[in-house]
């Protein structure tokens, strides 16, 4: 999968986009609830898509996935406090209910990215599709140089690991 930057991610756009929605909501929230409620809310619903693009800008399908948990576990922080403003008057049924099907569909794409990525980096001398998860200090190495330095170590454990690697 081909992901050359956050910004192309669906569920980024869709995280951004209930951002600014909730921030709306939250400046509508009662004045006892600005730092409580209020502070909980707009760092649960930055989190979801700050933990997207940095998960991405990793440049690794474990890290990627390791930071869609944390945009998961944010959306669900975020689903709590929308149910509570709701027990508490401050969202109508209607309104929660759709903003709950909007985390909902954020969390369906945060799953299926995350059962799309790779569990791990692909093969090193693999060409396909390698390169966005690739580290930067690596992507200036030529094949030749980075075999001429794995070639010239003479001890038999690093050999062995450098020959034959299928991870």
């Amino acid at each position: 999968m081909a992901i050359s930057s956050f910004y192309d991610l669906e569920v980024w756009q869709l995280s951004m986009d209930l951002a600014v929605q909730l921030y709306d909501f939250i400046r509508g929230l009662p004045r006892e609830e600005l730092y409580v409620l209020s502070d909980q809310m707009r760092r649960a619903v930055i989190s979801v898509p700050s933990n997207i693009a940095e998960g991405q800008k990793r440049c690794n399908p474990k890290e990627f996935k390791h930071f869609l948990y944390y945009s998961r576990g944010s959306l669900g922080e975020l689903m709590t406090q929308l149910n509570l403003c709701n027990r508490l008057g401050y969202i109508s049924d209607e309104e929660l209910d759709n903003t709950l099907n909007k985390c909902e569909i954020i969390d369906r794409k945060i799953n299926n990215l995350i059962n799309s990525l790779p569990d791990k980096l692909p093969n090193k001398h693999s060409h396909s599709n390698s390169n966005n998860f690739h580290n930067s200090h690596n992507s200036h190495n030529s094949n030749n140089s980075h075999n001429s330095h794995n070639s010239n170590n003479s001890n038999n454990s690093n050999n062995s690991h450098n020959s034959n690697n299928s991870n």
